[in-house]
C-alpha cells in the first residue's frame, strides 16, 4: 500500500476537492483506493457514529472508496483538548495510525490522507506534513492556493527542504486567470529547475467557490418568504445594505449575483437590490419586509430569507464558508473533476508517485 499525504500551508486550498477528484482517476484504473483524515474538526452523525465532515462527503461521491478510518482519527473538540495534550495521548496516536497502516497493506493499493491546513497542524500529536513523511512513509502531495508569486514560491521551496524527496509532486491551485499563463508558463519552470516536483497549474473557477441559495439555507436555517425556484443560483458577492437607497443603488449596479443582507424595515434597499443582478435577499433581526417587496421577490424570482441574527453575525457566519471549494451539488463536483482532468497530466501524475508499478 502505497500512502500519499495531501498537504498544504493554507486553509481552504482545496484538498478534499483534489482527493476526490485523485481518487477517482485511480479508481478507474483498477486500483483498491482509501480516504483517511488524522484530524477532523467538524463530524456529522451517520447512522449509529460521528463522521468527518469531508470523510462523508468523500464517501458519497466516490462509494467504492474505502473511508471507515474515522475511529483511527481525532475528532477535535474543546473537551478533547484536556486529553490531547498529555504524554500518553500524544504517543498513542502515532501508534494508532502505524497500526492502521500496517492492517491496509494487504487491502489497499493507495491510501489518500488529508493532512491539517498548514504543515503545522498536528506537530503537537506527532502527525505534521513532515512527522507523517518521516513515521509513516508517506508520499507528499503538496496543493498550494496561489495568492502571490513571492509566497508561491516561499511555500514550494520551503516544502521542498522539510520534505525531500518524499515531496513528489505539487499542485498549484485557484490560480487567477489575469496571471494564469505566466504561472504556468513560467513560474513553473523555474521552480522545476530548482528541484520542487510541478504536476500541476489550476485556474480559478469562481463558480466552484459561489455560494449556492441551497447552500446559504442549510447554512442560516432560515425562514424562507418566497419560492424557491433555483436552488442552485450562484452567488458570488455578499453585500451589505446599510447605506441610503441612492448609494446603495449605485453600489448594488457594479456587483453582479449578489446577496443582499440588510433589515427586513430597510424596503428602500430592498427595492435598490431588485433593481439590480441580486441573487437573494438575506433579512436580518426577524423583522418581516413588506407585502410589496414580497410580491416583487417572486415575480422576479428572487428568494427571500428572514434571519434571527443581526447583520454582523449574518455576515460572520457566510463568510465561514464562502470562497471554500464545495462540491456538494452535482453539478459543482462535475465541473471540478472537468477542470481537474482539463489541466491534469494523469499519466505525469502516476509516474511521480510510481503508480504504474501497479498494474
Amino acid at each position: 500500500m502505497k500512502p500519499i499525504l495531501i498537504f498544504s500551508s493554507d486553509p481552504f486550498s482545496g484538498k478534499t476537492a483534489l482527493a476526490l477528484a485523485i481518487g477517482k482517476e485511480f479508481i478507474e484504473k483498477g486500483l483498491r483506493v482509501g480516504y483517511f483524515k488524522p484530524l477532523y474538526f467538524s463530524a456529522i452523525r451517520s447512522g449509529n457514529q460521528w463522521m468527518d465532515e469531508d470523510t462523508l462527503f468523500v464517501q458519497k461521491a466516490l462509494p467504492t472508496i474505502m473511508t471507515t478510518f474515522d475511529q483511527n482519527g481525532v475528532f477535535v473538540t474543546p473537551d478533547k483538548y484536556r486529553d490531547l495534550f498529555s504524554e500518553e495521548y500524544r504517543l498513542d496516536l502515532p501508534q494508532r495510525i502505524s497500526a492502521l497502516f500496517e492492517s491496509l497493506t494487504d487491502k489497499l493499493d493507495i491510501l489518500l490522507i488529508e493532512g491539517g491546513a498548514t504543515f503545522q497542524d498536528g506537530f503537537s500529536l506527532g502527525i505534521s506534513a513532515y512527522q507523517s513523511v518521516a513515521s509513516f512513509g508517506c508520499c507528499g502531495l503538496l496543493v498550494i492556493h496561489f495568492q502571490d508569486e513571492l509566497k508561491l514560491f516561499d511555500t514550494a521551496l520551503f516544502a521542498k527542504s522539510l520534505l525531500g524527496e518524499s515531496l513528489k509532486g505539487v499542485i498549484i491551485n485557484r490560480i487567477p486567470l489575469e496571471v494564469y499563463g505566466l504561472i504556468k508558463e513560467k513560474r513553473c519552470s523555474q521552480l522545476e529547475e530548482m528541484g520542487v516536483p510541478i504536476l500541476a497549474a489550476i485556474p480559478e473557477e469562481n463558480r466552484l467557490a459561489a455560494l449556492t441559495v441551497i447552500e446559504v439555507i442549510e447554512m442560516l436555517h432560515p425562514q424562507v418568504l418566497t419560492k424557491i425556484t433555483n436552488p442552485n443560483a450562484t452567488i458570488e458577492n455578499l453585500t451589505i445594505g446599510a447605506m441610503t437607497a441612492e448609494a446603495a443603488l449605485s453600489r448594488f449596479r457594479k456587483q453582479s449575483n449578489k446577496a443582499v443582507i440588510t433589515g427586513g424595515d430597510r424596503t428602500d434597499i430592498q427595492l435598490a437590490a431588485l433593481e439590480t443582478s441580486t441573487t437573494c435577499l438575506i433579512l436580518t433581526g426577524n423583522l418581516h419586509p413588506s407585502p410589496l417587496i414580497v410580491r416583487q421577490a417572486e415575480d422576479l424570482g428572487v428568494p427571500i430569507l428572514l434571519v434571527p441574527s443581526n447583520t454582523m453575525e449574518t455576515i460572520e457566519n457566510l463568510e465561514k464558508i464562502l470562497g471554500k471549494t464545495r462540491l456538494g451539488q452535482p453539478h459543482k463536483l462535475q465541473m471540478y473533476l472537468d477542470l481537474f482532468r482539463e489541466n491534469v497530466n494523469i499519466q505525469k501524475f502516476f509516474s511521480a508517485f510510481d503508480i504504474e508499478s501497479f498494474s
